[in-house]
């Protein structure tokens, strides 16, 4: 089996972390409980939930792929596919920063 590039695979993994986050955040904008007049436990419980669920979501988005390439003992590849994947989350984090400063 050929492998992928770490870097392309690291950029595949932050895209779709990337995309999570903002369907997540699209979602909680049209939900808006904050004003919709549930007890505040039920909304921490959501919210809660949601955390925790997005922690496993995510983690398996970043985590999968490198402790399959560690398992198969390429633990280079692995950790190379793991920081590429960080590095390309952060450069996504910068440029929405950015991007936010510029357009705001």
């Amino acid at each position: 089996m050929k492998t992928k590039h770490p870097a392309l695979c690291g950029f595949l993994q932050a895209l779709g972390v990337m995309a999570y986050i903002g369907l997540i955040s699209v979602i909680l904008t049209f939900l808006d409980l904050g004003g919709s007049g549930a007890p505040e436990v039920l909304i921490g419980m959501i919210v809660l939930t949601l955390f925790v669920f997005s922690a496993a979501a995510t983690g398996a988005l970043v985590l999968i792929y490198p402790s399959f390439l560690a398992i198969k003992l390429r633990f280079k590849s692995g950790l190379l596919v793991f920081f590429y994947t960080l590095l390309f989350l952060l450069i996504f984090a910068l440029a929405g920063i950015v991007g936010t400063i510029i357009l705001w």
